[in-house]
């Protein structure tokens, strides 16, 4: 505000005296390069703090995505899991909406990690991960629930859709065994 009062002051004086015949062309040209000026300013601080609060937001939306994601597979924590699954529950207790749970070990990841090194143990669930994520349907999360604490690699698939009895889709469980080891089909 300070600098634009006494920019708009100079600006009506000049004019003042313009239109009276008392003015000076050059005095009314700089008060206008001068209001000029404070105006480009003006943009080009408008255009700056646009720029900044979307840099912001992006740090944000990635904060909030880290805070919540397993950093190795991408899919979701324990503490997005235990949220969702509270919500899940929740709708199912009031309305009845339909829950499924599935809960897959991967067993023998401990002998993994223990014998080939955490790098491929993480390979393990980098692959269990995206090939969970393969066959969760829209609607359908996975997390990662546990992860290396306890030696073993535990992913946790979720959703509200249950399939209807005409599906040609296998079912989740199904669907979620075939794609973590061919052998494990029903």
């Amino acid at each position: 505000m300070l600098p634009y009062l006494p920019a708009g002051v100079g600006l009506a004086v000049a004019l003042a005296a313009q239109f009276t015949g008392h003015g000076d062309p050059v005095t009314l040209s700089a008060a206008t390069l001068v209001v000029a000026a404070l105006l480009v300013r003006q943009l080009l601080a408008v255009l700056d703090n646009r720029r900044l609060v979307r840099q912001v937001v992006a740090a944000q939306q990635e904060l909030r995505y880290q805070a919540f994601h397993d950093p190795l597979t991408g899919l979701a924590n324990r503490a997005l899991f235990t949220d969702r699954l509270r919500h899940g529950v929740e709708l199912h207790r009031r309305d009845m909406r339909p829950l499924s749970l599935l809960y897959c070990d991967l067993d023998g990841f401990k002998a993994v990690n223990d014998t080939m090194g955490h790098a491929a143990g993480d390979e393990v669930l980098k692959a269990a991960a995206e090939r969970l994520r393969a066959v969760t349907r829209a609607g359908a999360d996975a997390a990662l629930y546990d992860g290396k604490r306890r030696g073993k690699g535990i992913v946790v698939a979720w959703s509200e859709q249950v399939p209807t009895a005409s599906s040609a889709q296998l079912e989740p469980s199904e669907r979620s065994a075939a794609a973590l080891s061919p052998r494990c089909r029903r």
